[in-house]
């Protein structure tokens, strides 16, 4: 609730800001005279609700929960912020880098396991990485990027097939294949020459 009400009083401001900056002030009165202009003057109902329109957007961009992580410009991008999101157990953050089924079947994981739980298992699932590796593979379709995943641990290599498609100026994940595990031949950390 409190999220919410932080939101109105900046876009408020916001509004109001953009109003005297315009040499204007809201609400009744006599509009002092003016050259006329094409563009929509403050105290127009078109550019009132223009700047509330642009506030809106901006609000939600910064205090969206993704909103103070950079936006994945490429597929390898989301990759890596998926599994740093998981990290860190930025539930929502994680939840905003996927799309389609893969969404809906993680957002009803959250509604069983509830939130902190949720955020727990995604905490314990980036644990312990020491390494990830991102390979493009092939262009599934026009708007459908295969990326092979390859996430080091101490003990064990995870491979993955992972889908990503375009969705606006962002990359998301659309799909996840199954989990192959490999155990290395020599494990990690092992050191190469001996002193």
């Amino acid at each position: 609730m409190k999220k919410h009400a932080l939101q109105i009083v900046v876009a408020g401001a916001l509004v109001a800001a953009a109003l005297v900056l315009r040499g204007r002030s809201p609400g009744p009165g006599p509009e002092p005279a003016a050259a006329p202009q094409a563009a929509p003057q403050a105290g127009d109902a078109g550019w009132l609700e223009g700047a509330g329109r642009r506030a809106s957007a901006w609000v939600a961009s910064v205090f969206s929960p993704a909103g103070n992580e950079a936006r994945p410009e490429t597929p390898e991008a989301a990759v890596t912020a998926l599994y740093k999101a998981a990290e860190r157990g930025q539930d929502d953050v994680y939840l905003d880098l996927v799309s389609g089924d893969l969404r809906r079947s993680l957002l009803s994981a959250r509604e069983q396991l509830g939130a902190e739980a949720f955020r727990e298992s995604l905490r314990r699932s980036a644990a312990g990485i020491k390494g990830l590796a991102v390979t493009r593979g092939d262009q599934a379709s026009p708007d459908l990027v295969a990326l092979d995943v390859e996430l080091v641990f101490a003990d064990r290599n995870e491979r993955q097939r992972v889908l990503a498609s375009p969705q606006g100026n962002t990359w998301v994940i659309t799909s996840m294949g199954p989990v192959e595990m490999t155990k290395p031949a020599i494990p990690y950390g092992t050191p190469v020459f001996q002193e």
